[in-house]
C-alpha cells in the first residue's frame, strides 16, 4: 500500500479546514447562536456536528441550523513539479436561522451566513498552512441550494507540489 498519492490533499485540506474552523468561537457562536461558546468539548463538538467534508445539507431537519460544507479538488497540473488545487467552504443556513438578533449580537451587522463567510475568510485567507505558498480567495458566490436554504461558496486556489511520479507503485 502507498504512503503518499498525487490526491492526499483531497482528504487533508478539508480535515484540517473543518479542525480550525471547529475551533474558532467565533464561528462556532455564529453556528450555534451563541456569542460566548463553550469551546471545551460540548459546543465546538457540536458545531462540529454541522461540518462536513462533502457537499451535504442533512434531509432531515427539525430545527433551523447552519452548516459549513469542505471539499477540494486538483484542478491542474501544469508542471510535473506543481499542481493547483482548489479549496471549497461553502455555508449553507436555513433561510429562517439567517438573522442575527440585535440583542444577541451587539454590534455585528448583516446576517448569518455573510458573517460566517467573513469570519472563515479571516482564518483561511493568506494562511501559509496548505500547499505552497499562501491561500488565496478567488471567489465568494451565491451557490445553488434547495429554496428552504441560502448559501455562499468560498474558492481558495493553492499551488502544491506535485508528488513524485513513482507514488503509488507497490
Amino acid at each position: 500500500m502507498a504512503i503518499r498519492t498525487h490526491l492526499d490533499e483531497l482528504i487533508e485540506y478539508p480535515d484540517n479546514v473543518i479542525s480550525a474552523l471547529a475551533a474558532s468561537p467565533i464561528v462556532v457562536g455564529l453556528i450555534l447562536d451563541k456569542p460566548q461558546p463553550a469551546m471545551d468539548g460540548t459546543d465546538d463538538e457540536t458545531a462540529r456536528l454541522q461540518m462536513f467534508d462533502f457537499d451535504y445539507v442533512p434531509e432531515t431537519n427539525l430545527e433551523a441550523k447552519a452548516y459549513i460544507c469542505v471539499d477540494a479538488d486538483m484542478v491542474a497540473s501544469p508542471t510535473g513539479t506543481i499542481k493547483d488545487m482548489e479549496l471549497y467552504v461553502q455555508i449553507i443556513i436555513n433561510k429562517s436561522y439567517m438573522e442575527l438578533s440585535d440583542k444577541t449580537w451587539k454590534g455585528r451587522k448583516g446576517n448569518r451566513r455573510d458573517n460566517l463567510a467573513r469570519e472563515i475568510d479571516l482564518l483561511l485567507n493568506g494562511s501559509r498552512d496548505y500547499g505552497i505558498g499562501r491561500l488565496d480567495l478567488v471567489s465568494c458566490r451565491t451557490a445553488n441550494v434547495p429554496a428552504a436554504f441560502s448559501s455562499k461558496l468560498l474558492t481558495y486556489r493553492i499551488p502544491d507540489f506535485a508528488r513524485d511520479r513513482g507514488v503509488g507503485i507497490q
